[in-house]
Formats: structure tokens, C-alpha cells, sequence
């Protein structure tokens, strides 16, 4: 993948490169989004559950939103206990969602330079 990526800076047309250079950039945060995330991890392996208000708090939404839709999230859990059963939110994948979130990016119209070389 590196000669490729090395090639096609090499013969790259010039009115394309600002888009070529773009698109490292995206490649590299990416990846480095990626490290920071599984450093992260790693480094707090001892999860730690939210409540709702919580969770709510961190992903800057509603609580009713999560109470809403909470059985579409990764990072929902649920606890039984003599009262009632509770939902509570892995804190490890929350920040490990709302990095991937950072780094995703809304589609363009053309193809991407990155994927014309993958």
C-alpha cells in the first residue's frame, strides 16, 4: 500500500493534489484516532458503568432519548437486581464511541483518492 500511495503522489495530476493531500490528512486522523482510542482502553481496562444521567451527560443527548434507544447502542448494559432491572452504560465504550464518531466523515459526491488506490 505504501509504493501505491508513494506512486500516485508522484504522478498524481497537480489540479488533484490539494484533494490527494485531503485525503491523507482524513487517513491519518483516522488511524490516529484509532491509537488514541485503544491506548485509552488499554490503559483503563477496569470499566466503570454509568447511569443514564451519566451517559446522557457524556454523549450530550436527552435522557429520555437514551431510556428511547438505548437497546440500539453498543454500549448499553443491563442489570438485575431485587427492585428492578437498570440499564447502565460501559464508560470504556461510550469514549471508544464518541472517538469513532469524531472520525467519521459525511460521504462525498466523488470518489476518494484513498479508495482509487485501495
Amino acid at each position: 500500500m505504501r509504493d501505491e500511495l508513494i506512486h500516485r503522489a508522484q504522478t498524481i495530476e497537480q489540479d488533484e493534489l490539494p484533494f490527494f493531500m485531503g485525503d491523507l490528512e482524513v487517513a491519518r486522523a483516522i488511524a490516529q484516532a484509532r491509537l488514541n482510542v485503544h491506548t485509552r482502553t488499554s490503559e483503563s481496562s477496569e470499566d466503570r458503568l454509568l447511569n443514564i444521567k451519566e451517559a446522557a451527560a457524556r454523549l450530550r443527548v436527552s435522557v429520555s432519548y437514551l431510556q428511547k434507544n438505548h437497546d440500539k447502542l453498543p454500549f448499553a448494559q443491563f442489570k438485575v437486581s431485587g427492585i428492578g432491572r437498570h440499564v447502565l452504560f460501559s464508560n470504556n465504550r461510550i469514549t471508544e464511541f464518541i472517538a469513532n464518531s469524531r472520525t467519521q466523515l459525511s460521504p462525498r459526491r466523488r470518489m476518494t483518492t484513498l479508495q482509487r488506490v485501495g
